[in-house]
């Protein structure tokens, strides 16, 4: 994995790095998947704007539905593309990774407390079997990632910021 003259990142990054990426898919898949029910969707917006037509329902639909699968994009390219940095040995790459995954673990939690004191209903937040497994899995991944971010190996990786990306000092 290492071009020449570059030190090769421990394999706790790497695997971090996978699992990050892996973890934004999880994440992105199971809001494609809420975005393919245009039903649940229009009844959303005629919740809320009730005095909209079909036809403006249907353009707020799929307004709605390319807006989601630009932010899943997004969320992929976030993590991803620190990944690609971090295993470089770039410090902000694996700070961003930190701050991300860690709101994003923290925002996880926030939704089993709710689920779990029964007061999802009450937040807005519907959580059905699917969506529930998709969230225990994404957390599960994204905690195992942001550990083998900071493990001692991978801690050696970033130590001097002036290198930029690593290079071997023996030139082999």
């Amino acid at each position: 994995m290492a071009r020449p003259g570059l030190s090769a990142p421990p394999r706790p990054l790497v695997l971090s790095r996978w699992l990050w990426t892996a973890g934004a898919v999880l994440g992105a898949t199971r809001f494609v998947l809420q975005l393919a029910d245009r039903r649940m969707l229009a009844e959303r917006v005629r919740e809320v704007q009730p005095w909209l037509g079909q036809a403006e329902v249907d353009s707020a639909v799929s307004a709605s539905v390319l807006f989601g699968l630009v932010l899943a994009a997004g969320l992929v390219a976030l993590y991803a593309v620190p990944g690609a940095f971090a295993v470089r040995g770039r410090r902000w790459a694996r700070v961003v990774l930190a701050v991300v995954g860690g709101v994003g673990l923290l925002f996880t939690l926030t939704r089993f407390v709710l689920l779990a004191a029964g007061l999802s209903a009450a937040a807005g937040l519907v959580v059905n079997r699917v969506d529930l497994a998709f969230l225990v899995v994404t957390a599960l991944v994204d905690a195992t990632a942001l550990t083998l971010l900071f493990t001692p190996s991978v801690n050696g990786h970033f130590r001097d910021p002036s290198l930029g990306d690593r290079v071997v000092a023996n030139g082999s």
